[in-house]
């Protein structure tokens, strides 16, 4: 850094207020816990001096129950001002395995990506490049580091990554990747360098159902915002921690929150809600805290009574199942 941007950037450190509110950020989920095939929303929002902060880069990570990354994204909070990153993404698509573009490839097939990165800076920085692949643009099913280096100053790296499974049962039609650049991952309190960039390809079958797909909201002054589907078979049961973190002017933030997800209506505990389930709860339809035979674990709403609304909340999940960590 040259010696007088180390030395302004001391002085507006130095010269902060001594109750100057710090850069906060917060991490939610709309709930605290889900079932399989639901949606998750987290939320994010991020305020300096209790103001939304607008354009900032919030990496977000998401840890599955066993404590392996499960969604890496790079979200911003508003429309970034323009800029020159330090380090960024210059190129990122799907490829063949000789790196030609290509965006079609079968279920049960292979796929690849070509990705470019340029370190701006004259000095030598670390960074983490990661992929999260993504059924529709709301069911997770990879994640990858694709490199973890360091880069020169003033140089670009490309790098194909060759072969990606596609799973035979993966659902048909559009699914997306994410490509993210950190100084490390947010749980090891590593910080984006720039926007993330995304890849659409598709995926063909003969047959299948589609992963759902929502339009995402437009980027918010201060807050983020991701849509995760639990998809049944396709999630693991238990408790997930989200680690946030982010960098704004010379303010370095973090922070964490979890969220849990089990089958609910799985009453006799064999992981799939089935006919067996249905019918133990149905067997108990109009009974009342008090009565002979009412068992709260039956009562999904937890309003005295076991109605409609369990049974029909039994029957929703009917046939789903999730992955035992």
């Amino acid at each position: 850094m040259p010696a007088l941007t180390l030395i302004l950037a001391l002085t507006l450190i130095l010269t902060q207020p001594a109750n100057a509110a710090p850069l906060n950020l917060t991490i939610k989920t709309n709930k605290p816990t889900y079932t399989a095939n639901e949606f998750c929303e987290i939320l994010g929002n991020l305020t300096l001096n209790d103001e939304p902060v607008e354009g900032a880069l919030v990496a977000l990570q998401v840890n599955n129950p066993k404590g392996d990354p499960y969604i890496m994204r790079t979200l911003t909070t508003g429309t970034p001002p323009p800029q020159t990153w330090t380090l960024e993404i210059t190129e990122f698509i799907t490829c063949d395995s000789a790196g030609n573009p290509k965006t079609s490839f079968p279920r049960g097939g292979e796929m690849g990506f070509k990705i470019t990165i340029k370190n701006n800076a004259a000095t030598t920085h670390n960074y983490t490049l990661t992929i999260n692949l993504f059924y529709g643009n709301t069911i997770p099913y990879k994640f990858l580091i694709a490199s973890k280096s360091t880069i020169d100053g003033q140089k670009s790296r490309t790098i194909t990554i060759w072969p990606i499974l596609i799973p035979d049962n993966a659902p048909i039609g559009n699914a997306t990747a994410y490509a993210s650049l950190l100084s490390a991952l947010p749980a090891e309190n590593g910080l984006p360098y720039c926007p993330e960039k995304q890849a659409t390809y598709q995926i063909t079958a003969s047959s299948g159902n589609p992963a759902p797909i929502i339009t995402p909201q437009p980027p918010q002054t201060g807050k983020i915002n991701l849509t995760i589907y639990i998809a049944s078979g396709k999630a693991w049961k238990g408790n997930y921690t989200i680690y946030a973190s982010t960098r704004y002017e010379y303010y370095v933030t973090t922070t964490q929150s979890t969220y849990e997800v089990k089958l609910i209506g799985d009453f006799n505990e064999d992981n799939i809600v089935d006919i067996s389930d249905l019918s133990a709860v149905a067997s108990r339809f109009g009974k009342s805290e008090g009565d002979p035979g009412y068992n709260p674990i039956y009562d999904l709403d937890k309003d005295g009574q076991i109605l409609i609304p369990d049974v029909a909340r039994v029957a929703k999940s009917f046939g789903a199942t999730l992955l035992d960590p």
